[in-house]
């Protein structure tokens, strides 16, 4: 039996890196230092070598996506930063890609954190979006190529998600009507 939250989650690794199945390391881990729920939660946002394998080129691009992401985030600092001071460019350069940079991270860990985070952003976008086409930039081909660029980054990601951790609901383990675990 594990002994601390990190053994488990080494033991989760190793009984998956070995080809154990989700729900026979669920069962083996149950009733450790880890509740079932977070147990589940743990095992299903995992990420399966061969679905992220089979799907790696849906990967590779949500990858460059983010990695343009990042440097979009450096010109814009650049910009924002250079008319105070080349520090203060700099500076606001490495604010604006410090998130961008870390969801880069997380995709290239496969990590779930990293979809979610990457999906709340992106729906955190679309309400100064509207705002904007509201106010007058419904004329504008921008403003609506803006939004549906955005609303297409949150369905590729959700998508990819959905992939690669098909045992995953929104925010914890999928779980049958009798409260059983559901791993795919």
């Amino acid at each position: 039996m594990s002994t601390s939250k990190r053994d488990t989650r080494k033991r989760i690794a190793e009984y998956l890196g070995q080809g154990m199945s989700r729900e026979e390391t669920y069962h083996r881990l149950q009733g450790g230092v880890f509740s079932d729920r977070n147990l589940a939660t743990i095992i299903a946002a995992s990420p399966d070598p061969a679905l992220v394998d089979a799907n790696k080129w849906k990967v590779r691009l949500m990858r460059i996506v983010s990695f343009l992401q990042v440097l979009l985030g450096l010109f814009v600092g650049w910009q924002i930063g250079t008319p105070i001071g080349e520090g203060t460019a700099v500076l606001c350069s490495l604010l604006m890609a410090l998130i961008p940079s870390l969801m880069f991270w997380g995709f290239l860990r496969n990590s779930i954190n990293a979809y979610n985070a990457y999906i709340l952003v992106q729906l955190l976008q679309i309400p100064p979006q509207t705002k904007m086409l509201i106010d007058g930039g419904w004329e504008t081909p921008v403003g609506w190529a803006g939004m549906a660029i955005t609303l297409s980054l949150i369905s590729y990601a959700f998508g990819l998600r959905r992939l690669l951790f098909p045992s995953m609901g929104i925010f914890s383990a999928r779980s049958s009507k009798d409260g059983e675990y559901v791993f795919a």
